[in-house]
């Protein structure tokens, strides 16, 4: 059995444009989401998200995440964003076995995204990241890049991009731990059919250089409705693929999941008086 955990997700909007509703998601994406739901300019948002289960009976799971977001857009429309994102989860096949970590996933991620004309948009990003059933003890970097917008036309919009990072990670059968360089791509698409639901699908993916065979990647598809002002439902399917994992399992790993998120927005200032 798979423990569920509900994580929030996000809506597309470049700085300036409408929104249907601020929200996040998981699995290394903050560029996407600082691309996608960045606040107005001159505006902040804060969201945070909290998911679990608990079963008993045949089989005994507890399970918990956490993700959280800050942002802010300043007058010139730069975009800066923490995230954390958390997931731990213990499983028991039997009332007479003993519990097993199921999950213990940690990602924290500072971004600045700023735009240069209508569709160049340039990047950097740091992140560290932990993965308990990958056996990734750690693994820090810091990424540059760019873009463009290769389409914008009404509430539809896609994104495409490329990066460089470099860092290190350590994993279980590792002594010293490895450096890692990577190039990276990015692909978001996303159309706002009403002014309450929202459709998005993104695709990021990193190859190591100094290591062919290390390389991941992260699909996502989301559907993401506004139920109140602060609050949003939303479902999504998640695809991630890690080519460096214990032989015990799967490379690829998905994951189907839906939540609710609560999210807050300071008010843009006045402008000033002539």
């Amino acid at each position: 059995m798979t423990p569920f955990v509900s994580i929030v997700v996000f809506a597309m909007a470049m700085p300036g444009q409408a929104t249907a509703q601020s929200s996040d998601t998981t699995e290394a994406t903050t560029l996407a989401q600082a691309m996608s739901s960045a606040p107005k300019p001159g505006q902040s948002t804060a969201t945070a998200t909290v998911g679990g289960q608990i079963q008993d009976g045949r089989t005994e799971t507890k399970s918990l995440g956490v993700t959280g977001a800050l942002a802010h857009t300043t007058e010139k429309g730069k975009v800066l964003r923490f995230d954390v994102d958390t997931v731990y989860a213990l499983y028991r096949p039997a009332a007479d076995q003993p519990s097993f970590v199921a999950a213990d996933n940690q990602l924290v991620s500072l971004t600045y995204l700023q735009a240069h004309g209508e569709r160049v948009r340039l990047f950097g990003m740091a992140e560290w990241r932990r993965d308990y059933i990958l056996d990734l003890d750690y693994r820090a970097w810091v990424e540059g890049g760019a873009g463009v917008v290769a389409f914008a036309r009404g509430p539809a919009s896609a994104f495409v991009g490329a990066s460089y990072s470099a860092g290190r990670e350590h994993r279980g059968d590792m002594k010293d731990g490895s450096f890692v360089m990577d190039v990276g791509v990015l692909q978001t698409f996303n159309v706002h059919l009403n002014k309450v639901l929202s459709f998005e699908q993104w695709f990021k993916g990193h190859k190591d250089t100094t290591d062919t065979g290390n390389d991941n990647y992260t699909l996502n598809v989301t559907f993401l409705t506004k139920v109140t002002k602060h609050a949003g439902m939303k479902i999504s399917y998640n695809l991630q693929h890690d080519t460096l994992h214990p032989p015990t399992v799967s490379a690829t790993q998905k994951q189907f999941n839906f939540g609710m998120q609560i999210s807050f927005s300071s008010s843009a200032p006045a402008p000033a008086k002539p």
